[in-house]
């Protein structure tokens, strides 16, 4: 990625990498929330506080061939490549 192609600030694309690997939150293009499903940020602290009941929540809205009847064990502290201090503060 050295070929020294700028972009359209000035910076070479190598530049301009290694700036957004330094972003640790990208918030989507406006096209892309207006078609949002879920828009209300409070379903944030609803998925926080009752991982296990939001899930069965969002299990029951898909159609089954065999409904599910064992939920996953999960908490954002157990939760692979995670942490308790990554859950979104909305």
């Amino acid at each position: 990625m050295s070929d020294g192609t700028a972009t359209e600030g000035g910076t070479t694309l190598e530049q301009e990498l290694e700036r957004m690997l330094e972003i640790e939150r990208f918030d989507p293009p406006e096209a892309f929330r207006e078609h949002a499903l879920l828009r209300d940020p409070s379903i944030y602290q609803e998925a926080a506080a009752d991982p296990q009941g939001w899930w069965a929540t969002q299990a029951e809205a898909l159609d089954w061939f065999e409904r599910w009847v064992k939920k996953r064990p999960y908490t954002w502290e157990t939760a692979p490549d995670r942490d308790a201090d990554s859950v979104p503060a909305h």
